[in-house]
C-alpha cells in the first residue's frame, strides 16, 4: 500500500475514533490547558467542566485545546454548535464555568459579558445577535477583482431583502485562494464562494442569507491545509485578519490527540514525499517556498536544508530548536503545546531531505 493509502486508511479510522468519542454532539466544548492557561486557573475550569460530565451532562463532548494567544484573557473556553457561530468564553474560573454549564449548555443562554469580544473592545457577542459572519478576502488578487464593491452589493441586497441586521461583513486577510477570487466565506459552516461576482452575489443573498440554503454552483471546494484558527476564531477583531499556518490548529484540536491531527489531513505532506519526491526535490521546494527561520536572522530553510544534505558524515540529526530566550515571546511553546504533531512531521520530512536517521 503506497504511503498516501496508508495515510488515507489511518485518517478514516481516526474520524471513526473521534465520532466514537462523541465528537458530533449537539454542543462540543473546549478548554485551553496550554501551560498559560493552566497558570492562570485551568486546571480548576476543566475540573468543573469533568466533574458535570461524569453527572450526566447530555449530549456534550468535552476537551482540551492549546493556546488561542489571548494569554491576558486566559482561561478561555469555546463552546461549539452546529449551524452558530461559536462562543468563546474568556477569563473563565470555577464559577463563571458552572454559570456556563447551567446558563449555557443547559438552557442555550449566551453569556455575552463574558465572551472574548465583549472583554476585548466591548462590542456585543456576535453569535447571540447576528445569523451570519461574512468574510471579504482584501487579498491583492480579490481586491484587484471588487471584492470591496462586491461587499457593498451584498450588503446593499441585504437590505432589500430586510435581513442585514442578522449580518456581520468584514474584510480579512488574504486567504490563500488568489485562483478562485475573489472569495467570501460565510459562517457558520464555513462556506467558501469563489469566482463572484454581482449576479452571484445576488444569489446568495436570495438563497443562503435569506433561505438558509447553500449555493452549491457557487461554492469551493477547499481540500487545502487552509487557515481553519478562522472557522472558530474569524468572527472575533484581534483574530480576524490572521492567516496562521503553523498556528494554523492551535486552539483548536487536542494537541495529545493523533486522532485529530490525522482528522485535519495530518502526515499527508509526509505520506506524499515519501511516495513521490526525491530529497533533492522536497529541498528545492522548500527553497521555492521561500521559507524562513522565525529567530531575528531569518535564514533560508532550503539553503540550510541544502548545506546539511551535502555535508558529509553518515550519521546526520534533525534536532526541534525550543529555546525560548526572548522573555515572553513563546512562539515555540506555541506551537509545540497547541500542534506537536506539525513539528514533528516537519522533522520528519526535514530528516527525509537532508538523509538524517535520528531526530
Amino acid at each position: 500500500m503506497k504511503p498516501t493509502e496508508q495515510i488515507q486508511k489511518k485518517r478514516a479510522m481516526s474520524l471513526n475514533a473521534i465520532i466514537g468519542k462523541g465528537y458530533l454532539s449537539k454542543k462540543r466544548v473546549t478548554v485551553g490547558m496550554a501551560t498559560c492557561e493552566i497558570a492562570a486557573g485551568s486546571q480548576e475550569v476543566m475540573e468543573v467542566f469533568e466533574a458535570a460530565m461524569k453527572e450526566g451532562l447530555a449530549d456534550v463532548h468535552l476537551s482540551q485545546k492549546g493556546c488561542v494567544g489571548r494569554c491576558n484573557l486566559e482561561p478561555t473556553v469555546e463552546v461549539i454548535e452546529e449551524g452558530r457561530i461559536p462562543v468563546k468564553y474568556g477569563k473563565v474560573n470555577a464559577e463563571r464555568a458552572r454559570a456556563i454549564i447551567e446558563r449555557h449548555i443547559k438552557n442555550d443562554e449566551v453569556i455575552p459579558e463574558w465572551t472574548l469580544e465583549r472583554l476585548e473592545d466591548g462590542a456585543a457577542v456576535l453569535g447571540s445577535e447576528k445569523k451570519f459572519d461574512i468574510a471579504f478576502c482584501d487579498g491583492p488578487a480579490c481586491i484587484h477583482g471588487s471584492s470591496k464593491e462586491l461587499m457593498k452589493i451584498l450588503t446593499e441586497e441585504c437590505g432589500k431583502a430586510g435581513v442585514d441586521g442578522q449580518i456581520r461583513t468584514h474584510l480579512s486577510g488574504c486567504l490563500g485562494m488568489c485562483g478562485i477570487g475573489p472569495v467570501m466565506i460565510v459562517n457558520p459552516g464555513y462556506f467558501i464562494y469563489g469566482h463572484l461576482t454581482p449576479e452571484s452575489i445576488r444569489e446568495i443573498v436570495a438563497k443562503h442569507l435569506v433561505k438558509g440554503k447553500a449555493v452549491a454552483e457557487h461554492l469551493v471546494d477547499e481540500e487545502k491545509l487552509s487557515n481553519r484558527f478562522m472557522r472558530i476564531f474569524g468572527d472575533l477583531g484581534f483574530f480576524g485578519k490572521q492567516m496562521r499556518i503553523t498556528l494554523r490548529n492551535c486552539g483548536v484540536i487536542d494537541p495529545e490527540s493523533i486522532d485529530d491531527y490525522l482528522a485535519l489531513r495530518g502526515y499527508e505532506a509526509l505520506a506524499r514525499v515519501l511516495e513521490s519526491m526525491s530529497s533533492e526535490e522536497v529541498v528545492e521546494a522548500v527553497k521555492r517556498s521561500g521559507l524562513r527561520g522565525r529567530g531575528g536572522a531569518g535564514f533560508p530553510t532550503g539553503m540550510k536544508w541544502d548545506i546539511t544534505a551535502r555535508a558529509g558524515g553518515t550519521t546526520k540529526y534533525v534536532i526541534c530548536n525550543a529555546d525560548e530566550g526572548d522573555p515572553g515571546a513563546f512562539m515555540d511553546r506555541s506551537a509545540i503545546e497547541g500542534d506537536p504533531h506539525t513539528v514533528i512531521e516537519g522533522m520528519l520530512i526535514g530528516g527525509y531531505a537532508v538523509g538524517a536517521s535520528k531526530g
